[in-house]
């Protein structure tokens, strides 16, 4: 699972683009900030024993990302509200 800002942002996913390492990175987003509805899908197929997936990303900053994705995930698919951060001064 990959996501992008908008439809006009899909060339970045050419395997010419996303393999190479020089390749433009423009319009790739976290899974849940794109042009893709994942909470909506996720909570779709979660129930379905067949579903099978593999998370990827191809910008910087690799491991925040792919653990906030895999956090949002979880939480998507085991039916909980994302853990609301507050700050006391």
């Amino acid at each position: 699972m990959k996501s992008i800002l908008t439809r006009a942002d899909l060339p970045v996913f050419e395997p010419a683009n996303v393999y190479a390492a020089a390749g433009c990175r423009d319009g790739m987003t976290p899974l849940f900030e794109g042009a893709l509805d994942y909470t909506g899908f996720l909570s779709e197929v979660s129930s379905d024993p067949q579903a099978d997936a593999s998370l990827e990303w191809f910008g910087n900053n690799c491991l925040d990302v792919l653990r906030r994705d895999r956090r949002r995930i979880r939480q998507v698919t085991e039916g909980r509200e994302p853990a609301r951060r507050t700050v006391n001064f």
